[in-house]
């Protein structure tokens, strides 16, 4: 819980006269970064009583980080005291970890998917690909979910069966961090959909994404945060449209 350790750290520095410095992995709601948020009345008081607390504790540390420019324009703003940006990351290990590719060619996502986040772009994008095929090829082409978590989306399998026949969907059990990797790494290219209208969002699993260094597709992508810090990648492609997606994955395939 972020309000406790920023209590915590607020409190020692009363009673200890230390000096404490934060460090934010994110906001303390979705709202903030999201255009037009409608919030209940309940959830207006919640959000003004959080505000006036994460301005007071912030306002009393050394110096605090966020993981985004965007988030961190948030909090400059709120507590009139600035801060640094100090992005996720991940491990160097996890460069030397090695996974054999799928026999098959595999589109790979994993994890959850909130409700914010465009899933039909891409998965017409999909089917448009998969009937432009012949049988034969058609059959060697999967789209692989891995640990697919139903806390937004309750009915995430069935989103995706909908669009695609089950014939071309695998969905694998959740399992632990490090053969989430090599599954990362055995993918014939990756899938993300990123968050448009909410700036600053850039998903923890993406550094897993740009680690296993297969190739990944963003779509849709988001015009901000994803696009700035990937984009110097020649194996990372955002692509906003269903054409633009059966495009890009006819290239990857006849590759």
């Amino acid at each position: 819980n972020p309000h406790f350790t920023l209590k915590l750290a607020y409190c020692l520095n009363k009673k200890f006269n230390l000096p404490y410095v934060l460090d934010f992995r994110d906001l303390w709601s979705d709202h903030l970064f999201k255009s037009n948020p409608k919030l209940t009345f309940a959830e207006k008081i919640q959000d003004y009583i959080t505000r006036w607390y994460w301005k007071k504790w912030i306002r009393q540390s050394k110096s605090y980080s966020i993981t985004s420019e965007e988030w961190l324009s948030i909090l400059n703003k709120m507590s009139g005291k600035s801060g640094h940006v100090i992005r996720n990351g991940f491990e160097d290990e996890l460069l030397t970890i090695k996974a054999d590719k799928t026999s098959y060619f595999s589109v790979g996502c994993m994890g959850t998917f909130y409700k914010n986040q465009d899933l039909e772009t891409f998965l017409f994008g999909l089917r448009q690909f998969l009937e432009s095929l012949d049988h034969q090829n058609k059959k060697h082409i999967k789209l692989s979910c891995l640990g697919l978590s139903t806390n937004y989306r309750s009915q995430i399998q069935k989103e995706i069966t909908d669009i695609i026949s089950t014939e071309n969907v695998e969905f694998l059990p959740r399992t632990d961090g490090l053969r989430a990797f090599e599954f990362c790494k055995s993918q014939t290219i990756l899938w993300h959909p990123t968050f448009p209208d909410a700036d600053g969002w850039f998903s923890a699993k993406l550094y897993d994404y740009i680690a296993s260094q297969t190739t990944l597709v963003c779509c849709p992508a988001d015009g901000g945060i994803v696009e700035r810090t990937l984009g110097v990648f020649s194996h990372v492609h955002f692509v906003n449209s269903s054409e633009d997606a059966k495009e890009i994955l006819s290239h990857l395939f006849n590759k």
